[in-house]
């Protein structure tokens, strides 16, 4: 907390149209600051790291970094505020020039404001899930009618960064981008594409189900994905048995399906997608080896569309977790997920041939 002095306020926030603050600052001997550039402690970045503890995060819950940051940007008619690294060459180029324009302090101020928006939401997060309430929320309120659940909180704060462009939205026409919290490296955050075209947003729908399905599986599983409806899924000894298996359930939708897997996807299940008229969009597994790439990569017909995507599993006691979210018109619906156990024995077979066994 170095920073937190008057002799800095006064030169940060004192405005060169007044008289009255230039004479406070002569009287002091302070100097007037044009430019504070602050790169806030790596908070979310540190809470994802393995092994970090409640001393780690809170060690790294900057205080004077916001501060000076804030009051830059609120007198942003006279001071520039830098709080990003990919600002710099913009900053250092108004320099170079003599200075920046009030047009670029008040882009700075606004980015600078966002910057501290999003800190503090990360850390309300953090705090939220060690308090034992719903992450981003606050004040907790009864659940009607469901007692047996936690509550939900009364005001929940959201903020995204862009992890993702893509290639469109739900038609060509629309553009769309994949958002995330900045400390959320697990599942579609965490998702690494080794290969193919740009995924689109109806890819990471899709997506999204089959990784949902292939992780309810406690053995090797697969899942098979078409338009958000599943075309199969299946439980085996070994990842090439459960795709076989799912793929075989409806072959015919299968065709450009989504496809994903719970385990490492290897050189075995790489050969059941490679049989004559199958074409798959995306393949996600938590890891794939290198025979598995080589061959999807050079052999199909259709080795350029395919995208090969590696999603980390998720951290169910992540305090980044605990909501689904879904925005209507002018606001947002909020549901806890649905984790209750199916009860295979509750199952009713309508088919002549029952299945083997559950997932």
């Amino acid at each position: 907390v170095k920073t937190l002095h008057p002799n800095i306020f006064a030169g940060i926030l004192a405005r060169g149209d007044r008289e009255d603050d230039l004479e406070v600052l002569a009287e002091h001997g302070i100097d007037q600051l044009e430019l504070i550039v602050v790169n806030l402690y790596p908070f979310a970045s540190v809470i994802s790291r393995d092994g970090c503890t409640a001393d780690d995060a809170i060690e790294l819950i900057d205080i004077g970094g916001p501060s000076l940051v804030r009051a830059a940007a609120k007198n942003h008619a006279f001071t520039a505020v830098i709080t990003d690294p990919n600002q710099y060459d913009a900053a250092a180029a108004a320099i170079s020039r003599g200075g920046t324009t009030l047009a670029e302090r008040r882009l700075f101020a606004a980015q600078a404001f966002e910057c501290t928006a999003e800190y503090d939401a990360v850390i309300a997060r953090w705090m939220a899930g060690h308090a034992g309430l719903v992450a981003g929320g606050s004040q907790p309120v009864s659940s009607e009618g469901r007692p047996d659940e936690p509550p939900l909180p009364t005001r929940l704060t959201l903020s995204l960064e862009r992890r993702l462009p893509l290639r469109y939205g739900e038609n060509p026409h629309q553009s769309a981008a994949m958002y995330a919290p900045a400390d959320t490296h697990f599942g579609l955050a965490g998702l690494k594409q080794l290969s193919g075209k740009e995924l689109s947003y109806n890819n990471l729908l899709d997506l999204d189900a089959a990784v949902r399905i292939a992780g309810l599986i406690q053995n090797s599983g697969a899942a098979v994905i078409k338009h958000t409806n599943p075309c199969g899924a299946a439980s085996a000894a070994t990842i090439d048995e459960a795709l076989e298996a799912a793929m075989a359930a409806d072959p015919t939708s299968a065709f450009g399906s989504i496809v994903a897997v719970n385990r490492i996807f290897d050189a075995a299940a790489a050969e059941c997608l490679l049989k004559p008229g199958m074409f798959v969009e995306v393949i996600a597994a938590p890891a794939f080896t290198a025979e598995a790439v080589e061959a999807l990569k050079t052999r199909p017909a259709w080795k350029a569309s395919v995208r090969l995507v590696e999603v980390p599993p998720g951290d169910p006691w992540s305090p980044t977790a605990g909501l689904e979210l879904r925005s209507v018109a002018g606001a947002m619906l909020a549901q806890r997920p649905d984790e209750t156990p199916d009860d295979p024995a509750a199952w009713q077979v309508v088919t002549q041939e029952a299945p083997a066994a559950v997932l």
